[in-house]
């Protein structure tokens, strides 16, 4: 049965060839730039390791007791009180929810 529509898609192929060509183009033009808005979306979200200091910058995350996910979503509050508790700790700043951290080292 395979064989049979394999050999059918054969016999179109060759039968409408200009058709066939526009099809597989598209297709490659498609998953072309399906890569790369894959690979610019992984960029943007990624962790900026274009600064300058950017091994004394940390990102916090937490972990949900009932689920064990690890989450993004942080208090508000924290970030003040890891300033004010931690002397190491010289700046932070919250993305969205997020919570960076920049230590002395």
């Amino acid at each position: 049965m395979l064989q049979h529509y394999l050999i059918i898609a054969i016999r179109n192929f060759f039968k409408y060839k200009l058709q066939t060509v526009i099809s597989i183009a598209g297709l490659a033009i498609g998953l072309v730039c399906f890569a790369y808005g894959i690979n610019w979306l992984k960029y943007e979200t990624s962790y900026d390791g274009f600064y300058p200091q950017s091994k004394q910058i940390y990102m916090l995350y937490g972990v949900d007791k009932q689920t064990g996910k690890k989450t993004e979503e942080l208090p508000l509050i924290l970030a003040r009180r890891l300033k004010q508790d931690f002397p190491e700790v010289i700046e932070t700043t919250q993305t969205y929810i997020k919570i960076e951290i920049y230590k002395r080292v």
